[in-house]
C-alpha cells in the first residue's frame, strides 16, 4: 500500500519553525502518541502545532519533505520517524499559543460524497427521442461545517470533472471516443434538459462551472452565495443560523444530475453513418472545500473523489421504447 501524500497550499517551507517551538531530534522508536503523552498533549494537537494541519496526506508530505522521513509505517499508510534526517520536529514552549495548539480547529466536520461506482441510466432524449439517447445519473454532496464558525461564507465547495464517453457501432466491434464529450448537460436550479452542455476532457480536471465577468463559461459552479436558498434549488445551505436574511447555514448541499448524450447514428471519419449499438461512459468528479480570502484560495481543507459509470448494449431504439442490457466495462 502506497503512502497517501499531497502538497498543501500554501506550503510551509522546510525551515519553518512554529511560534515558540523548541526543536527536538527524533529517535528511533518515537511516534506522535509517545511524544504527545510526554508533553501531556493530544497527538493531533502536536501534529497541528508542527504543520498547521492534521490531515494525513498533508502530514505525510511534511514528514517526507520537511522532516526527512523515508521509512514507511507497518500499515503502509504513513511515514514513521525511523532514521529520519534531519529528523527535527518542534515541541511547544511557554511562549507558544497553547489555546491554538491544544484545540486545533477544523472548519469542516464531515464531507459526504456518493458511494463509488454509481451507475448511469440509459434513456431516450426527452426532446429528440427518435435520434438521441442520454446517460443520466444524480447525486448529492453534503458538507457539514463546524458550528463554532462565526460564518461559513469564506469556506466554499468547488467541483471538478473529467471523463470519457465511447460508442460502438454496427461497422465494427471497436469502441470510439465521442469528441467533444458534453457532460453535464444542465444548469443548477433548472431542469437538466434545459441547460447548455459543455465539453470535458478525459485526463484533465476541469472546473465544473465557471463565471468570468458575469459571463457563464461553464454551468455547475458550486459556490453558493452567503444566504439560504429555497428548497428545490440545485445548491443550497441548510440548518440556517438566523431566521431573517441574510441567512447562512452549517450544512451545504450540492445536487447534480450529470448527463452524457449520444446520437443513434454515428458519423465516422469517412463521413459514413453507422448505427450505434453500445454506449460506455466513465465520468469522474472531484470535490474540494477551500477557504477563500478576497476570492483567492488560502488553503484546501478537504478533497474527495467519486465516479459515475455505465456500459450498455442497445437492443432496440425509438420509435419503440429504448431497450438495453448492461455489459462489462470495455477494455
Amino acid at each position: 500500500m502506497a503512502v497517501i501524500m499531497d502538497r498543501p497550499h500554501p506550503t510551509l517551507p522546510p525551515n519553518h519553525v512554529p511560534p515558540g517551538g523548541v526543536p527536538y531530534k527524533l529517535q528511533n522508536g518515537d511516534n506522535w502518541v509517545s511524544l504527545a503523552q510526554r508533553l501531556g498533549m493530544d497527538p493531533k494537537s502536536l501534529i497541528f502545532f508542527n504543520f498547521g494541519t492534521s490531515e494525513p496526506k498533508y502530514v505525510n508530505y511534511y514528514l517526507k519533505h520537511n522532516v526527512g522521513c523515508t521509512v514507511v509505517s507497518p500499515d503502509g499508510k504513513n511515514y514513521s520517524f525511523t532514521d529520519a534526517k534531519p529528523g527535527i520536529i518542534y515541541f511547544p514552549s511557554a511562549s507558544s499559543n497553547f489555546h491554538y495548539i491544544n484545540e486545533p480547529f477544523d472548519p469542516v466536520v464531515s464531507f459526504k460524497v456518493p458511494p463509488a461506482n454509481n451507475l448511469f441510466k440509459l434513456i431516450n432524449h426527452p426532446q429528440q427521442p427518435r435520434t438521441m439517447g442520454l446517460l443520466i445519473g444524480n447525486f448529492a454532496v453534503s458538507v457539514l461545517f463546524n458550528k463554532k464558525l462565526t460564518a461559513v461564507v469564506p469556506f466554499v465547495y468547488r467541483q471538478y470533472i473529467k471523463g470519457r464517453v465511447r460508442v460502438r457501432t454496427s461497422a465494427s466491434s471497436t469502441w470510439h471516443d465521442i469528441h467533444p464529450i458534453k457532460v453535464p448537460g444542465h444548469k443548477p436550479g433548472t431542469d437538466w434538459s434545459v441547460g447548455t452542455a459543455m465539453p470535458i476532457k478525459q485526463h484533465e480536471w476541469m472546473e465544473d462551472g465557471k463565471f468570468d465577468n458575469l459571463k457563464v463559461l461553464r454551468y455547475g459552479y458550486r459556490e453558493a452565495p452567503p444566504f439560504f436558498l429555497h428548497q428545490g434549488e440545485a445548491d443550497h445551505y441548510r440548518d440556517p443560523v438566523t431566521t431573517t436574511p441574510p441567512q447562512t447555514g452549517f450544512e451545504y448541499i450540492c445536487m447534480d444530475v450529470p448527463s452524457a448524450g449520444f446520437e443513434y447514428r454515428h458519423v465516422a471519419k469517412d463521413k459514413t453513418h453507422h448505427t450505434v449499438t453500445a454506449v460506455s461512459a466513465e465520468v469522474y468528479f472531484k470535490g474540494e472545500v477551500v477557504e477563500l480570502k478576497d476570492f483567492v484560495t488560502v488553503r484546501t481543507l478537504r478533497t474527495e473523489f467519486w465516479n459515475f459509470q455505465g456500459h450498455f448494449e442497445i437492443t432496440s431504439r425509438p420509435p419503440n421504447a429504448l431497450m438495453f442490457h448492461t455489459i462489462p466495462k470495455p477494455a
